[in-house]
């Protein structure tokens, strides 16, 4: 070890891995006489970082584009008011009821529940639930008649028929957002201003990092093509 080493350091000879040792005299009276093979570690020319080259992208978002934002996000805001006590559900609106279910006169797991809502015609409970509540006024007690989905979790109710005595406690309907600078306030913006500014920043972010995605590949590309030597098999 001791001879190796300084013949390497000697050599300036920069080692890659284990080197291989074939011993050709040795034992007492006599000198120790070796080979010594190495691969080395290749001779690594850097290249000038200057010749990298990226697209610098300049983000301009437009006023439709913000407006266009926060409707999303009005749209995706749940706002529903009573609807009168004589009028019917449709869809769209928001149904409050008690149900109790049964398969074959039998209660089952599952089967009951207390102030439930479901938006009609998003079919959110079980297929073809709330398409039975189109038409219902509030106090009115219900009969539904629905097959339970094959992913019931409980196996052994499931694809069976069953029947849910429901009572609506409440019928809203949907009320349509005001963008101002109270919905603004809602969203933790100052005023409505405030709240476009948050979602300029907010949609230039989103597109900065995605360019950002799109130059780092793009880099990464390129400093592959720096490598202009042979890596030892070993490594």
């Amino acid at each position: 070890k001791e001879t190796s080493t300084k013949a390497l350091e000697e050599k300036k000879i920069k080692v890659a891995g284990q080197p291989k040792i074939d011993v050709k005299s040795h034992g007492e009276d006599k000198d120790l006489e070796y080979t010594i093979h190495v691969e080395q570690l290749p001779e690594i020319k850097v290249n000038k970082i200057e010749t990298l080259k990226i697209t610098k992208y300049e983000i301009t978002v437009s006023e439709r584009d913000v407006e266009k934002r926060i409707d999303e996000i009005a749209k995706n805001q749940n706002n529903f008011i009573d609807k009168k006590k004589n009028e019917t559900s449709n869809k769209g609106d928001l149904v409050v009821f008690d149900f109790n279910g049964t398969i074959e006169s039998s209660s089952f797991e599952g089967g009951d529940g207390k102030n439930a809502q479901i938006v009609l015609g998003q079919n959110s409970f079980i297929k073809g639930f709330d398409d039975q509540l189109v038409g219902v006024k509030q106090d009115q007690k219900k009969l539904v008649e629905v097959i339970l989905p094959a992913n019931y979790p409980n196996k052994k109710y499931a694809n069976k028929k069953a029947k849910f005595d429901c009572k609506i406690l409440n019928i809203k309907k949907p009320e349509k957002i005001i963008v101002d600078d109270n919905f603004a306030k809602n969203l933790g913006a100052q005023n409505l201003p405030d709240l476009k500014k948050m979602v300029n920043n907010q949609i230039q972010s989103q597109y900065k990092n995605t360019f950002n995605l799109i130059n780092n590949k793009e880099i990464l590309k390129q400093l592959e093509s720096f490598k202009d030597f042979k890596i030892p098999d070993n490594l």
